[in-house]
């Protein structure tokens, strides 16, 4: 017997049992919703797109940090002018340098766990070096336990993330941060995606699965050369040809890729980013599949051989 959740039906405008064609150029894995049925659900393009194009009427308190006297703080400034804007709620926090990138970004899960306890209803986070083009109005309202873009069907992508007021969402933040306090040369978003299998095999996570579609992300390197036009259209240009795209709701600036080096205080860097997620985790989290129970060391099977060199210097 099929499972319903009247909250997600009325929100999606479409019942959550409905199947599409699970065909990654056709359709778009939109949801995993966990129960009797489980799994990821397929939608056609156009009826997702219709989802996110909704309008709403309450939406999140949204929330960031910022590093102090780093350039990340003009940046929060002009995230905070797009939001008043739009007459957006928001918080924001400016926190001390941990001495590099990736121990900063590890502690977006500390602040993001703070601002939860702290709200009355759901939250979602925006990266410090982003602005908000448009109103979301798809995180409005949002009946799921947490929403975040999954980019090729596994790699998460913490720029924008959405956590309810619900135990759900509670026991995934209790999870990601101890491991972000764990493991804090591993990039946050990584270890997100790690912390939402792990808590998504002991419990139900009803979870949004966001469009790439959302972000308006500059070109890496060189876009013009004939690498870089050929790695855009195998991962990215394909899949446009059958859709229309969503209007761009959050500019990403990517400032790592030019403050990255200036924030590591040390010359010697040991960091573990998504790029290095095992295959067969992958192939787990684009099939929604839970059945698998897999330890850190399976995840990331570099872990060890970075711990023994960290303790080494």
């Amino acid at each position: 017997m099929t499972e319903r959740h009247s909250e997600i039906d009325n929100f999606t405008g479409y019942p959550w049992s409905l199947r599409g064609v699970r065909n990654r150029f056709f359709d778009y894995d939109f949801a995993h919703l966990s129960g009797k049925d489980g799994g990821n659900i397929a939608l056609s393009w156009e009826k997702t797109r219709r989802v996110f194009l909704r309008e709403r009427q309450t939406p999140p308190k949204f929330i960031s940090y910022y590093t102090m006297d780093t350039p990340y703080e003009e940046m929060a400034g002009e995230l905070s002018d797009s939001l008043d804007k739009l007459d957006l709620p928001y918080e924001f926090e400016g926190l001390a340098t941990r001495g590099s990138w990736v121990a900063n970004t590890c502690l977006k899960s500390e602040c993001v766990s703070r601002f939860w306890h702290a709200a009355d209803g759901p939250i979602c986070w925006l990266d410090a070096d982003s602005t908000v083009a448009s109103a979301p109005w798809f995180l409005s309202d949002n009946p799921f336990d947490f929403a975040i873009v999954k980019r090729y069907g596994w790699r998460f992508m913490s720029g924008v993330i959405y956590l309810n007021k619900t135990e759900a969402a509670k026991d995934l933040l209790s999870e990601w941060t101890a491991l972000c306090k764990r493991y804090p040369y591993v990039w946050d978003q990584a270890l997100l995606s790690f912390a939402w299998y792990t808590v998504s095999r002991r419990r139900k996570v009803n979870s949004l699965w966001l469009p790439v579609d959302i972000f308006d992300i500059p070109p890496q390197g060189n876009a013009s050369s004939l690498k870089a036009r050929v790695r855009w259209f195998w991962r990215e240009g394909r899949y446009k040809f059958h859709r229309r795209p969503l209007p761009k709701f959050f500019l990403q600036k990517q400032a790592s890729r030019s403050q990255k080096k200036s924030a590591n205080e040390d010359n010697k860097q040991y960091e573990i980013s998504s790029d290095r997620i095992a295959q067969d985790f992958r192939d787990a989290l684009l099939a929604g599949d839970l059945s698998r129970d897999f330890s850190i060391g399976e995840v990331f099977p570099m872990i060890e051989d970075y711990e023994a060199s960290i303790r080494a210097t």
